[in-house]
Order: structure tokens, then C-alpha cells, then sequence
């Protein structure tokens, strides 16, 4: 039996203004990750997302 085997990697990277904002609290990073995820894919796709901060915690 032959299987056809599709691995799918979607990279992206974003600055839509947010390499300013302060992060200080969870709430803060919640918001940034609502920015830019497709809550229509969130049902039937898998994401991962890492959001970097810099020493002066502030998204990068």
C-alpha cells in the first residue's frame, strides 16, 4: 500500500505596529495574538505563534 504524504509549513512574520506596545500583563499579549490570528481557521487548523519581546518588553 503506497501513502502520499503531505507536510504543510506556513511561515509568516508581522509588524503591523506592534513593535512599540508594552507588553505588561498576559491581557497585553492576548491582544496582540488577536490581531493577527484567523479565528475562521481555528477549527479545523493547528498554530503555533511565539511572540518576541525585547529587554525593554516590548513586542519585536
Amino acid at each position: 500500500m503506497k501513502f502520499n504524504i503531505v507536510n504543510e509549513i506556513k511561515l509568516s512574520y508581522s509588524r503591523k505596529g506592534n513593535c512599540e506596545k508594552l507588553i505588561t500583563s498576559s491581557v497585553d499579549a492576548v491582544d496582540i495574538f488577536r490581531e493577527h490570528f484567523d479565528a475562521e481557521e481555528m477549527d479545523y487548523r493547528e498554530s503555533f505563534f511565539a511572540l518576541y519581546l525585547n529587554q525593554a518588553n516590548k513586542a519585536r
